[in-house]
């Protein structure tokens, strides 16, 4: 019974050595340019109008401080307008941004556009102020509305204003083009179903027909990424090690190529199952706890804790089998051999 017990056991290791070997992908390096940055953590949630106070911001930016030049918001209220200030003290860029909403709450959208103009005004890293995400897309306000909110950005303020959309929504309406200081451009392959090998490939090509279709217009890609879970998408699968290969092999190309680009995002958002669900939650690099999901050199694991569930689930195995066998001294070899497997697995 001992014999048959510490084989399975080994074979049992042996089975998770074999599917966990790390991952081989191309090198790249902290600071990227620009991460998205929606500082919710766990328990918080856009939806209970949480606000943040100063000293919960200032420890999230700290963390990214090293890790990034700059960093895009998604709005301008709620403790959101402080984010500049405190920016500027790490040395970290902002591309601030006004939310508008649907339903408009007691003129939410006029106190967003407000407060992200005010901050524009009186904030000199802020490099760039992009005005609804995904508004068209989405059908949040009127065309109509978002451009009279982008004129009355662009009247006051010299830094550039613009809009953000998905790559396609640029080609098709590309008297667009000219509302705008800049293209806020969203390229995100996993969303088209595009297997994680043609992943980057798919980015700077919509990113080629971008500049070739607007010349004298400059670009950013202003979300582009990989959820590191969730469900599949076509050919494309949604895992750390994809994430990883995604973000590395993405910011050494845009890099070498000198592309204005923003990750999305910094840091997982439990909240946002709500509204994209389980693979919403799942585009940060960092975990909603801020730990690191993978470097940005060496091999990748696609878990990499994986050594201590299989010594636990093989050490728990293990007692269970033994009691069993202890207790049940008449089982056959077969059946001893059965149990151990089934305990095991």
């Amino acid at each position: 019974s001992f014999a048959i017990l510490i084989t399975t056991v080994l074979v049992n290791l042996a089975i998770w050595v074999g599917i966990n070997k790390p991952y081989t992908v191309v090198e790249s390096r902290y600071p990227v340019q620009s991460f998205s940055f929606n500082p919710f953590k766990k328990h918080q949630s856009p939806f209970e109008q949480h606000v943040f106070s100063a000293e919960e911001l200032e420890a999230d930016i700290k963390i990214l401080a090293p890790k990034t030049k700059s960093i895009r918001l998604y709005n301008a209220t709620n403790g959101i307008e402080q984010i500049p200030a405190i920016a500027e003290r790490y040395g970290i860029k902002v591309i601030a941004a006004a939310f508008l909403d649907s339903k408009d709450p007691k003129n939410k959208n006029r106190e967003e556009v407000y407060s992200v103009i005010k901050e524009a005004s009186f904030n000199n890293n802020i490099t760039h102020v992009i005005i609804g995400n995904e508004t068209l897309l989405h059908k949040t306000v009127p065309e109509q509305e978002l451009l009279n909110y982008v004129n009355e950005a662009r009247q006051v303020l010299s830094t550039p204003v613009s809009f953000a959309e998905p790559w396609d929504h640029w080609v098709r309406n590309p008297d667009m083009a000219s509302k705008v200081d800049f293209l806020a451009v969203h390229i995100l392959p996993y969303w088209a179903e595009i297997h994680i090998d043609d992943a980057v490939d798919y980015v700077f090509e919509k990113y080629d027909l971008l500049k070739k279709l607007f010349p004298y217009k400059h670009i950013m890609i202003a979300e582009t990424g990989w959820p590191s879970d969730g469900p599949q998408r076509g050919a494309a699968k949604a895992s750390q090690a994809n994430q990883a290969k995604f973000i590395r092999d993405f910011i050494r190309r845009a890099e070498a190529r000198g592309i204005d680009y923003n990750i999305i995002e910094a840091f997982d958002q439990p909240w946002k199952n709500e509204t994209e669900g389980r693979v919403g939650e799942h585009w940060g690099i960092m975990t909603a706890d801020r730990t690191e999901k993978f470097p940005m050199s060496g091999p990748v694991l696609e878990d990499p804790n994986w050594k201590y569930w299989a010594a636990s689930s093989s050490l728990l195995g293990m007692v269970a089998i033994s009691l069993f066998l202890y207790r049940r001294k008449d089982i056959k070899i077969i059946g001893q051999i059965f149990s151990v497997i089934m305990f095991q697995a």
